[in-house]
């Protein structure tokens, strides 16, 4: 991520595309955390049940990628506000 943004490879607006890329792995990580409910009840897994808590935490808190996107999404979307006509 660093390497694209320093060499120019997210393209011409580098807010997008870094938002892009931190928005998909938020993504990837919440999904996973949502799928910890059927594959614990389907193979009988009691013990995932209670980390899936910690995992929804950490997807949010504990990667970075997750809270740059929330930053990233507010900047870009104040960006426009403050613009003078």
């Amino acid at each position: 991520m660093i390497y694209q943004t320093l060499t120019g490879g997210l393209g011409a607006d580098p807010v997008e595309g870094l938002s892009h890329f931190t928005g998909k792995a938020a993504l990837n990580t919440l999904m996973i955390t949502l799928l910890i409910s059927p594959i614990a009840r389907r193979f009988k897994l009691g013990q995932l049940v209670k980390v899936r808590r910690l995992i929804g935490l950490y997807s949010f808190f504990g990667q970075p990628y997750t809270c740059w996107y929330t930053w990233l999404w507010i900047s870009d979307s104040t960006r426009h506000c403050w613009r003078v006509k």
